[in-house]
């Protein structure tokens, strides 16, 4: 079971089940706000975490893609 443990309104959960199952986490309007550490934590596997920034409009993107395998990454 894949779920969203926040109070963001309007976040929807795509699961596409086959040989390998893929879930795609959406978040519409996103803004600074949203940037955080979103954690995967499927059940009786190990987690997975993923530092995301967002930028403000007038920011570059380049190397802002961080991953982090725990919680406690910042």
């Amino acid at each position: 079971m894949v779920s969203y443990d926040g109070s963001r309104q309007g976040v929807t959960i795509n699961v596409e089940r086959g040989p390998i199952t893929t879930s795609n986490l959406f978040i519409p309007d996103v803004t600074t706000q949203d940037s955080g550490i979103y954690v995967c934590a499927p059940q009786g596997m190990k987690e997975a975490a993923v530092l995301v920034t967002v930028l403000n409009g007038g920011e570059l993107p380049q190397a802002m893609k961080t991953g982090c395998t725990c919680r406690g990454c910042a």
